[in-house]
Order: structure tokens, then C-alpha cells, then sequence
């Protein structure tokens, strides 16, 4: 999963994810795999964009491992294939271009996880990040190829079993992310595991929507509302402290120039959008993860 952040000048700017894909890589090397690497970054419309592109990635992997990388321009074309096939050495990386480029993967094309599929002969999915998504480089290339998971994978469904399984208590998750939808499986799990869970990210616009709050121009899934309400009720049963910021950055228009002011999430103005949480939000976070156990 290299959907890294980058700076102004396109560099990544922090490399967590890529460090983290090192010993499944090495491993691979190791055993002299030819290794073909591919990701999204960011959220393209379908077609090429340069802000996009995986060259920052390509080039941070090559300072992490002192080795070459090839960076493709494109996703599949005959060429690749055919480097792959004839001139790739044992050992050697490669890295495909932005995945998201083409509908096909978001869309889980069958032709695009097909095309996928003919560059390899295992498929090792190492981004556990990603791994709910129904997309082609997730889903539907597993249809064309056996599929395995890789160290980070392992270890991250290790961790979250033992957690699901047999938590210290109090027990307190943070749940975060742009869409309800993506999580409704993992917050109803939560709901019967945790003693806390703190929400936030763009699915906390759903919840306030959802206790009756004016939320602008926020994010918000329309259709979750419902469900939200339901979350919401369940925690309530359960005697689940169910948190959610209480002020908020908001703003016109989602530009880094824009003015910004701070309200609280009773007072979100119709023309505005919320963005990040404020102090008091901040400060109650961290009052809940400081509860002794």
C-alpha cells in the first residue's frame, strides 16, 4: 500500500507504508522472485494525473533497499509484459503506474484483472489497508492467480485477532476514515468488543447528521444516516462510550487557502464544510485514551 503522502514538491513525506512493505520485498529478493509492485495513490479520476504518479514512491523504495527500481509509466501494455517475461532478472523490482488510472480497477474490471494476472504467477497482497476493497489489484486479480498474504498482512490480522479475542480492558478503539459504508462490519464488531470507541475522520459528519446536527457541506453518506442511528443506539445498550468531536474546523471551500474558523459541531454553518477536529476535541481524545486501566 504506498498511498503515501506527498509534499509540495511531490516527495513523500512520510514513508511509513513503504518501510513497513520492506520485509515482504526483501523476502521476495531473497528468494529470487522477480517482485512487481503495484498501488494506488490518491484518488485519480480513472486517467492519468502527474500529482499521482509513483515515482516518489519508486524513488524512496530505492534509497530503503539500495536497489533499482523500474518504474512503469503505464499500468499494463504489451512491453511490460514482455520485459517481465524475457529481460526482468530474478531479484529485480518493478513497480507498475497508479492503479487508478484506469476505471477498470475501481469498477473490478474482469479485463483489467486479467491483464493483472498475466504479468505474474503468485499474487501476495500486503495491504491490509485496502484489503476491504472489491477492486480489481484486491478481488478480482485473486480470481486469476493463487493468492497469499504477506508479512505486514499477517501480522496486522494477528494483531487484530488477539485485540477481538482477548482485550486488556478498558478496552478503546479510534475509528477513522471518509465513509461509513467502508467500516459497517468493523464499527457493529466494535460495538460488542470495546468500552470506547472514538470516531472521527469524515464519517463523523454521518454521526452528527445522524443526532441531529446541521453539517453543511461535510461529507456525509445520506444512506448511512440510518444505520448511524442504529450505531448509535446499539453503543447506548451495550454501555459503549461512543465518541465524537465536540468543535470543528470549518471552512467555504476545501482549499489551503481558505479562511478557517472553529465551531463547535452544534454550529456548523450551512455554507461551510467541516474539516479537522479543534482543541476541545482534541483534549477530550485524549482525557479517553488516559483512562487508567
Amino acid at each position: 500500500d504506498y498511498n503515501v503522502p506527498l509534499d509540495s514538491e511531490l516527495n513523500v513525506a512520510d514513508d511509513t507504508r513503504i518501510r513497513l512493505s520492506l520485509p515482504t520485498i526483501n523476502y521476495l529478493i531473497k528468494n529470487n522472485s522477480k517482485v512487481i509492485l503495484m498501488s494506488h495513490l490518491g484518488r485519480p479520476k480513472g486517467e492519468a494525473e502527474n500529482k499521482f504518479r509513483l515515482d516518489p514512491a519508486a524513488k524512496r523504495l530505492e534509497q530503503l533497499t539500495g536497489k533499482k527500481v523500474k518504474k512503469f509509466d503505464q499500468i499494463y501494455s504489451v512491453q511490460i509484459k514482455e520485459y517481465i517475461d524475457t529481460e526482468m532478472d530474478y531479484g529485480e523490482i518493478v513497480m507498475l503506474e497508479n492503479l487508478r488510472f484506469d476505471p477498470g480497477e475501481k469498477a473490478n474490471s474482469s479485463e483489467f484483472s486479467k491483464s493483472l494476472a498475466s504479468l505474474a504467477d503468485i499474487y501476495v497482497d500486503d495491504a491490509f489497508g485496502a484489503a476491504h476493497r472489491v477492486h480489481a489489484s484486491v478481488a478480482g486479480v485473486t480470481k486469476y492467480l493463487p493468492a497469499v498474504a504477506g508479512f505486514l498482512m499477517k501480522k496486522e490480522i494477528e494483531i487484530l485477532t488477539s485485540l477481538l479475542e482477548s482485550p486488556q480492558r478498558p478496552f478503546l478503539t479510534i475509528l477513522g476514515g471518509s465513509k461509513v459504508s467502508d467500516k459497517i462490519k468493523v464499527i457493529k464488531k466494535l460495538l460488542g468488543k470495546v468500552d470506547s470507541l472514538i470516531l472521527g475522520g469524515g464519517m463523523t459528519y454521518t454521526f452528527l447528521k445522524a443526532q441531529g446536527y446541521e453539517v453543511g457541506k461535510s461529507i456525509c453518506e445520506e444512506d448511512q444516516i440510518s444505520f448511524a442511528k442504529e450505531m448509535l443506539a446499539l453503543a447506548k445498550k451495550n454501555n459503549v462510550n461512543l465518541v465524537l468531536p465536540m468543535d470543528i474546523f470549518v471552512t467555504k471551500e476545501f482549499d489551503g487557502d481558505a479562511e478557517k474558523k472553529l465551531v463547535s459541531v452544534q454550529s456548523i454553518p450551512v455554507d461551510c464544510m467541516g474539516l479537522d477536529i479543534g482543541d476541545k476535541s482534541v483534549e477530550l481524545f485524549k482525557k479517553e485514551i488516559s483512562v487508567p486501566g
